[in-house]
């Protein structure tokens, strides 16, 4: 394997000066300043996590009998379709239309579905292909109804069924690799930051953009350690940023995080404004398996 720098470090409040913020555990962003506008849901102490309930499935192509297999620079396709299957399944359900946009990212903070795709990673020969999802929800009412109804149902590509899904019953190793207790993660699909971080023609605020996704995502800087960022993947299972596929609104530009906490927390982990599609992924990880990329 060909050995890569191990990219730009920083700690939190390295970063250009930030805001003074009180610090609670937020959905979308945090409170202070002008982020006001986010909805507070819960305050959480430095060694707590919010709840998160989750359901994972793997991809079968319609015969049900061979794994649907899909590029992981094309993980929001996937996310988008099963999107899809998840607002039709809503409304046979007989959820009102306010509550599935809010499930869908439409409205209210704090609520929304993450659509998940996962690579395939845990052992050398892995090859970082997508093959499984994972939903995850704060609400485990809707996680339970969507786990009853989206078993064998088929996912749509421009309307054309191409794959079925099949929920995964049990211990997973990919599934597990995400989910896991670690003090050091990495992405394995980049983070999206919450914006531009170019300021004129030279100046730069990625460090202060990615602390934010930190934060947006439910932790404070006392429960991180250190942050390392760059272009190229951490491991051999992804690719540079900026080479996977993005909605419209998330044009922003792209980097490879790397967080190292000051105890262990649980997966899954997903930073950026691509989170809800799977984009900025972490993976738990050992401390000397890092800087090995292919």
């Amino acid at each position: 394997m060909k050995r890569h720098e191990p990219g730009r470090e920083f700690k939190w409040g390295d970063e250009m000066t930030q805001p003074q913020i009180s610090v609670s555990f937020l959905s979308g962003a945090y409170h202070g300043e002008e982020w006001q506008k986010y909805q507070q849901v819960e305050s959480l102490r430095d060694d707590e996590q919010p709840d998160q309930h989750l359901q994972c499935y793997n991809l079968l192509e319609l015969d049900g009998r061979s794994p649907y297999v899909r590029d992981p620079r094309e993980g929001i396709v996937v996310a988008a379709m099963l999107r899809h299957a998840i607002n039709g399944l809503l409304q046979r359900e007989g959820f009102e239309t306010q509550t599935i946009q809010e499930l869908l990212g439409h409205g209210k903070k704090g609520s929304q579905i993450a659509c998940l795709p996962l690579p395939s990673i845990g052992h050398r020969h892995a090859d970082g292909m997508i093959r499984r999802v994972m939903l995850k929800t704060t609400d485990s009412f809707v996680l339970d109804r969507l786990g009853r109804g989206l078993d064998g149902c088929d996912l749509r590509d421009k309307e054309h069924p191409v794959a079925m899904l099949s929920p995964i019953r049990g211990s997973d190793v990919v599934v597990d690799r995400f989910t896991c207790e670690s003090e050091v993660w990495e992405t394995v699909t980049p983070v999206i930051l919450p914006g531009y971080d170019q300021i004129g023609n030279s100046k730069r605020k990625t460090e202060k953009l990615i602390s934010r996704s930190i934060l947006h995502s439910g932790f404070t800087p006392s429960q991180v350690c250190r942050i390392w960022y760059r272009e190229s993947p951490w491991n051999h299972h992804g690719y540079p940023a900026g080479t996977y596929q993005t909605a419209m609104y998330m044009r922003y530009p792209q980097y490879h995080v790397r967080v190292e906490f000051r105890r262990p927390v649980c997966g899954p982990l997903i930073l950026g404004s691509g989170r809800y599609f799977g984009l900025g992924l972490m993976v738990g990880t050992e401390e000397n398996s890092l800087y090995d990329a292919a």
